[in-house]
């Protein structure tokens, strides 16, 4: 128990890289997970960048911004759900980039 005097120890901060690089991993897992559920559902040609961006809750420009066509998007679900790999990791953004 610290003395009367004594702050409290504080937790170390986390480098803001690291806070960006995990909310990147999160938003996409949920765009991810979002396009398979549409997918699984209603069929392909139901899923638009605006569908996914209102139901996961970010913003339809950052949705067009990060997957510009509908291809890259549907990716993103395939390559979530059919090798396991989790989304936003470095291998599997890598391999998303070279599968464009």
């Amino acid at each position: 128990m610290p003395h009367w005097r004594q702050k409290p120890r504080q937790k170390s901060r986390r480098a803001a890289a690291d806070i960006l690089r995990d909310r990147e991993a999160r938003r996409t897992a949920a765009l991810a997970a979002c396009v398979a559920e549409i997918r699984d559902r209603e069929g392909r040609e139901v899923v638009t960048h605006r569908l996914v961006a209102e139901r996961v809750g970010v913003p339809v420009q950052y949705v067009q911004w990060r997957f510009p066509s509908l291809e890259t998007l549907m990716s993103v679900a395939t390559l979530s759900s059919g090798d396991g790999g989790i989304p936003g990791h470095p291998e599997a953004v890598g391999r998303l980039a070279a599968s464009r």
